[in-house]
């Protein structure tokens, strides 16, 4: 019976598998990222993210400024007082600076090349106007504020080897500025530099020299103030842009852990987000003072130019792939290998090419991808309005996302917006597609979940009805049912371990003279005290009766002796009697009795099947109804009621 209910139970779990598995592939809500109700909240919200992702980095480079020192950041004179500096401020030195251009590098480097007049100015932040390749003198000069400890200078990033000379003494420098190209070598180093004993008016000398790339100078914004006010701004902004790297590097771990855990069913989808992913943290760790001083230390501008332009032109062709493995049919397989085509040449272009070349066009590349990025935008949309599926939907404002963070790259390479802002939205982008896996991944968990509480629940429901099915209940005992279920595994068994069994068939004498002498109602209540006057006796653990049919029962018990189970067929026989059932029509007397077949099994000295057990305990049970009131064994004379053979 355990085999059978075992066997039963593998079959139930199995069709229950399958069903919750076509429920899960049927495109229902639980399968989708998100709900349309859920799209058009994040989509508002995305949108007031993004612009106040542009304001506040927009203000974030001047937000420890009071409004006088921003309005007064403008340098416009030939010295500029700041004397208004106080407590934690520091001041951005945005604005004209005196400029001097030399087109072809001097072979020294020193005090001497810096002019006492300057003609010309440029602006910093920003990229001079003169030729490709030379040699830019930058110059400031500033009333600092009296009480300042030790003042200092913040240079952010300068994407060429320069040197700074305060008050026209070398006091630091990156790179080695050099007109032969084999000895120039630049490097990107973010600094705070102090400036030890300046009190009075301070002349700043930056001295930028550009080997390499088409456009050159001083790219990035220039601090002045405390020493300590600037370390602790640099350190805040390092722990910001770690929390944002943080996140980003948890979504490509997430990504490969459950590429891991569905690479039975290809994960090609999470390998190109891992590799998107990837390239966006690679564009905006080169473009990150934290990562410059943590990670990419030491790099070339050459290398670093060339890193970013790979991971800033690569991301939309990789979205591609990403959408094509999700949407095997959103553009045909010549569109798909155009894009991988497309993408192999710039990553070509870039890398065969020195940045002086490829930079020229650079403005045609992000015309490509940003092309590229809208066709992508209308399959989605095309695919949203032809399947009403939310699915592409999600995808779609992810792409809106990469797309508004791409401008906004192309912008902040043009000093229109500060380098936070891109790299906020293209980290915002991964992010909001890993929630859309992770909300898919919490909804099928509880739907799994559901399906598995429903499977526990349908199991006891099938057990209920399994034992209800196997339960006669007008006696409420085991039916035909589950004895010709249970008499195979049974006979398997004593087979195999050789135990002997006896097979009773039992029938009521003269129950169709009782039914029709007191109604049917009458019979139903013969045949439950019957059946209990039988069961009581099998008080064995191997024991067990069945209805058969009828007035008819069956009883099988094991491990018995031929002396044994005529003993137990005896009581059978008395305890019915017992009761006392009224008869009076009956030819045989005058309360109810049973006659009992039996036919007993011994596997050590013969095999024989349960088939023809059964048959030779009805021919035993029809010799015994010749005589009623009696119990006969196969093969040996019948005896009258009392007599044990």
């Amino acid at each position: 019976a355990n085999l059978k209910i075992l066997k039963y139970h593998n079959i139930m779990f199995s069709s229950q598998n399958s069903l919750s598995q076509d429920t899960l592939e049927s495109g229902n809500e639980a399968d989708r990222y998100f709900t349309a109700k859920e799209l058009k909240l994040s989509f508002l919200i995305i949108n007031l993210m993004i612009i106040s992702i542009i304001f506040f980095t927009c203000i974030s480079e001047r937000r420890s400024l009071p409004f006088s020192c921003i309005r007064q950041g403008t340098l416009k004179n030939n010295i500029t007082n700041l004397a208004f500096l106080k407590g934690q401020d520091f001041a951005p030195l945005n604005g004209e600076w005196d400029f001097a251009w030399y087109p072809e590098i001097p072979e020294n480097i020193d005090k001497e090349i810096i002019p006492d007049k300057f003609t010309q100015s440029e602006y910093v932040p920003g990229y001079w106007k003169s030729g490709s390749t030379g040699l830019g003198i930058y110059r400031l000069k500033i009333d600092p504020w009296k009480d300042m400890k030790i003042p200092a200078l913040k240079i952010t990033n300068v994407m060429d080897a320069y040197k700074l000379f305060i008050n026209r003494k070398e006091v630091y420098s990156v790179g080695n500025i050099s007109s032969d190209p084999d000895k120039y070598s630049d490097e990107s180093r973010p600094a705070v530099i102090p400036l030890y004993g300046c009190k009075d008016e301070v002349e700043i000398c930056i001295i930028v020299g550009n080997m390499t790339e088409k456009r050159g100078g001083l790219n990035r914004t220039v601090y002045f103030g405390e020493y300590e006010n600037l370390k602790n701004y640099r350190e805040k902004k390092l722990v910001y842009n770690s929390i944002l790297q943080g996140i980003s590097l948890t979504v490509i771990f997430y990504n490969i852990l459950f590429l891991f855990m569905n690479r039975k069913r290809g994960g090609a989808n999470n390998f190109f987000l891992i590799i998107l992913c990837f390239t966006i943290i690679c564009y905006c760790g080169l473009k990150q003072e934290m990562m410059l001083k943590t990670v990419f230390t030491g790099l070339t501008g050459e290398i670093r130019a060339k890193l970013i332009y790979l991971s800033f032109l690569l991301p939309f062709p990789v979205f591609a792939c990403y959408i094509k493995s999700i949407y095997s049919k959103i553009f045909g397989i010549k569109s798909y290998y155009l894009i991988i085509l497309f993408s192999g040449l710039m990553a070509g272009f870039v890398l065969l090419f020195k940045s002086s070349v490829f930079s020229k066009y650079l403005l045609y590349l992000e015309a490509a991808n940003l092309l590229l990025a809208l066709f992508l935008a209308g399959r989605l949309l095309y695919l949203y309005i032809k399947t009403k599926d939310t699915t592409p939907l999600t995808q779609l404002i992810g792409m809106y996302i990469f797309i508004v963070g791409f401008i906004a790259a192309v912008l902040d390479d043009n000093l229109a917006i500060p380098s936070n802002a891109p790299f906020i939205l293209l980290t915002g982008f991964v992010v909001y597609l890993t929630a859309g896996n992770t909300i898919l991944s919490i909804r099928a968990f509880n739907r799994l979940k559901l399906l598995h509480k429903a499977l526990i629940t349908s199991e006891r429901d099938k057990e209920n009805l399994r034992k209800l099915s196997y339960i006669d209940s007008l006696t409420e005992i085991s039916n035909r049912r589950h004895f010709e279920e249970f008499i195979r595994l049974h006979w398997e068994k004593i087979d195999f371990i050789g135990e002997t069994t006896a097979l009773f068939m039992i029938d009521i004498d003269n129950f169709k003279i009782f039914n029709d002498t007191y109604g049917h109602q009458e019979g139903d209540v013969c045949l439950r005290k019957t059946a209990a006057a039988i069961k009581m006796e099998l008080n064995r653990e191997n024991d067990i009766i069945f209805r058969y049919g009828g007035e008819e029962f069956v009883v099988i018990t094991s491990n018995i002796s031929i002396e044994g189970c005529l003993k137990i067929a005896e009581k059978l026989r008395t305890n019915v009697e017992k009761l006392n059932i009224k008869n009076d029509n009956s030819p045989h007397g005058e309360f109810v009795t049973i006659s009992v077949g039996i036919s007993y099994y011994n596997p050590a000295k013969e095999h024989k099947n349960w088939e023809r057990t059964l048959g030779e305990a009805d021919s035993a049970l029809y010799k015994a109804k010749k005589s009623k009131n009696c119990c006969v064994l196969h093969e040996y004379e019948s005896a009258k009621s009392g007599d044990i053979i």
